[in-house]
């Protein structure tokens, strides 16, 4: 990264330089070199310093030359009418080499300063150490917000009291009044549709006066960042502007390390969503306040849909792709890429989910891709989403486990399982119904099928009829079953608190046993 001409003519202003420019100020300059008399030979990118007598009276270059002259004599016409060139004049009182030991300290730490830039990008240091070296050029506080205004870092450890700023690094994200305030002077528009850094100073009736310059973060050719500088310490200075877009190059490389950044479309609310899910927020109040200005269009009812990628080969199709075609499916979802997951926030305004025909689609889908997925139970608050992804996980672990040929699991099917992991199959057992061991040791010694006539009939709620056509039977074969059952464990089929029990036994066994006698 090389200093451009215009940072330099700034940090010159004490010497009230007057410029001739021919091709611009955003010229890079790599070197300073000293401008010998008579000199015919110049470099590109390279800023040469001398006197205006040192100036040969007749030159012709294609690309541009760098000069700064102390003007001891005029300037010859040639360079005017046939030379491009960008000339810096200084008054001839001044002394050329300690003009020249000063550019050359500006070069120095100019070039030390981007390369711990890039330091800190190759060798992985992070976000904030970039932040920390951003604020050592700019001296001026510095906060990076997402697009829908969430904290994502800020410069620390230092004594800076504005109420915006403060506000914004206590709850995590910019103030709402600040966000109506900038939204309705056009200030983020401004931003977005710009290439360069803004400047612009606003007030609110909480926050006061703030001064601040914002730059866009782009990641995956699209706006996904912004960059927030407040005019604290000092004023802003044309150099600045320049500063701050190659930090915005900077911070957008280094993001890109970031798998969620990776896998995002950058909707304003991934990052939110990601939020909720790491239980970052737990106040009503405060996801009140991020859901306003966030366009969520979520119904009253909500249920959390979790797609496993542990099994997925994403050589096939890429994972953006899977998650786009889930929201096609289930319209009106919100979803993102968490960790090893796809998660989707469903919303409804009333509490049947799908209808049975997404259903199919969606069990389709997930077999024809090798996934697997778990649907929590309903919920009404955004602050139970971490829990009820909790849910949904839990529903794909047990499903996968125990019904592994089945691809969509309903956490609802799996409460009771998930109340049993907190015990060993042996002390589960316990809990089982004697009469229900009795019966599966006399299928052993047998060879008969009475358990599963047992569960089946329990199942149908004690329908014979219903029984015996599920088990593929004649009624009366089931009646004989039934009585026979009876005979050899000594119960009353009757007892509802005996049916609880033997159902939950069934449920153990099936836990324990990886029995699966539906």
């Amino acid at each position: 990264m090389d200093m451009k001409l215009n940072i330099l003519i700034e940090k010159l202003e004490h010497y009230t330089p007057k410029l001739h420019l021919y091709s611009g100020e955003d010229v890079p300059i790599k070197s300073a070199k000293l401008l010998f008399k008579s000199q015919q030979s110049f470099e590109p990118y390279v800023l040469y310093i001398g006197k205006t007598s040192f100036l040969s009276k007749s030159l012709n270059y294609s690309y541009s030359i760098n000069l700064l002259c102390i003007k001891d004599s005029p300037i010859p016409d040639s360079y005017k009418e046939s030379c491009p060139f960008n000339l810096i004049i200084i008054d001839n009182h001044c002394d050329l080499s300690i003009i020249f030991n000063e550019i050359q300290d500006m070069l120095t730490e100019f070039h030390q300063w981007s390369s711990s830039l890039m330091d800190s990008l190759i060798n992985n240091k992070g976000l904030d150490q970039i932040i920390d070296i951003g604020y050592n050029f700019l001296n001026n506080p510095i906060l990076i917000i997402d697009t829908s205004f969430k904290l994502l870092e800020y410069k620390k450890n230092i004594e800076f009291n504005d109420p915006l700023w403060k506000a914004t690094v206590i709850k995590g994200y910019m103030p709402y009044e600040c966000v109506a305030t900038v939204k309705a002077i056009k200030y983020v528009e401004q931003v977005y549709s710009s290439r360069s850094p803004i400047a612009r100073s606003f007030v609110t009736e909480k926050y006061g006066k703030s001064s601040t310059m914002v730059a866009n973060i782009i990641l995956s050719n699209k706006i996904f960042a912004h960059i927030v500088i407040f005019e604290s310490q000092r004023s802003f200075k044309k150099m600045d502007f320049e500063i701050t877009n190659l930090l915005c190059k900077v911070i957008s490389s280094e993001m890109q390390k970031v798998k969620f950044f990776q896998n995002t479309k950058i909707l304003i609310y991934e990052c939110f969503i990601e939020d909720l899910l790491d239980g970052n927020i737990k106040d009503n109040e405060v996801i009140e306040e991020r859901v306003k200005y966030l366009d969520l269009n979520l119904k009253e009812n909500l249920y959390v849909l979790t797609i496993t990628l542990s099994h997925f080969n994403e050589e096939n199709t890429p994972i953006i792709q899977i998650k786009d075609y889930l929201e096609y499916i289930i319209s009106g979802s919100k979803s993102i890429i968490y960790k090893n997951y796809i998660v989707m926030l469903i919303s409804r305004r009333r509490k049947n989910l799908l209808l049975e025909e997404d259903f199919k689609t969606l069990k389709k889908f997930l077999y024809d891709n090798k996934l697997f997925g778990g649907l929590s139970r309903c919920f009404t608050k955004l602050v139970e989403l971490q829990k009820h992804f909790v849910q949904s996980l839990k529903a794909v672990n047990l499903g996968v486990r125990m019904h592994s040929k089945k691809t969509l699991f309903i956490y609802d099917n799996y409460t009771v399982y998930h109340m049993m992991e907190n015990h060993s199959a042996e002390e589960l057992k316990t809990f089982c119904h004697p009469s229900l061991l009795t019966l599966m040791e006399y299928d052993k010694q047998n060879n008969t099928t009475y358990l599963e006539s047992l569960y089946i009939y329990i199942s149908r709620d004690r329908n014979k009829v219903e029984s015996a056509d599920s088990l593929h039977i004649h009624r009366n074969t089931m009646s004989y079953r039934i009585s026979k059952i009876k005979e050899i464990i000594d119960v009353d089929l009757d007892d509802r608190d005996l049916i609880f029990h033997l159902s939950l036994s069934f449920k153990i066994l099936e836990f324990t046993d990886k029995i699966n006698f539906s």
